[in-house]
């Protein structure tokens, strides 16, 4: 149940507040006659939740038509969902704060003796973290490590890495092939990681 926001919804006389007991809304419209509706407590909270401060203080007022139990029993049902939301709205904040960070995160490739040569191929100094973080079974299968400690150790080379992604035990690898390859896992991941959902899902 919703109102526009441009109506200002009321409580009747004799509104029922208990529970998932059936209240009645009184939504009062300029230019209309009164529309009754009817919902269930949570509906009417969530409602009243929705609308700017000075529609939800009016609505509070209309209350003062009501007995004294129903006004104090839907203001603090409503206090505890403006609280609860405030809170759930937080956490979410926290959580998209979190995977920001986790996308910035990088996972460091180790260059060898051949940095030069290296980096004349095009191998990436880091890759996001979660190319290799999404593998750590593999990391501790080759290497016996996390991949927080890989990286704290200065991370994996470009051969080690395409041994990790693929899921297979490390072999020699020239740095043209090596860098080549990771390249490669590298836009294959790259593509996956943007995709939606839904994309993912159905594949």
């Amino acid at each position: 149940m919703s109102a526009p926001t441009d109506e200002l919804p009321s409580f009747s006389r004799g509104s029922g507040m208990g529970g998932s007991l059936p209240c009645r809304l009184i939504v009062e419209s300029a230019g209309s006659s009164p529309r009754e509706c009817w919902g269930t407590l949570p509906d009417l909270i969530a409602l009243v939740a929705a609308l700017p401060d000075e529609q939800k203080d009016a609505v509070l007022d209309a209350l003062n038509a009501c007995p004294k139990y129903q006004r104090d029993v839907f203001e603090e049902k409503l206090n505890e969902y403006i609280d609860k939301t405030k809170e759930a709205e937080a956490d979410l904040v926290a959580v998209r704060a979190e995977l920001e960070a986790l996308k910035a995160r990088k996972f460091p490739v180790l260059m060898t003796g051949e940095a030069a040569e290296l980096r004349a191929l095009g191998c990436p100094r880091v890759v996001p973290w979660d190319f290799v973080a999404d593998n750590a079974a593999q990391c501790l299968h080759n290497h016996g490590q996390s991949p927080e400690r890989l990286a704290e150790r200065g991370g994996l080379a470009q051969c080690e890495m395409v041994a990790v992604v693929e899921g297979r035990k490390w072999r020699r690898m020239t740095n043209e092939e090596s860098t080549r390859r990771l390249l490669e896992l590298l836009a294959a991941y790259e593509k996956v990681s943007v995709r939606s959902p839904e994309e993912k899902r159905d594949g």
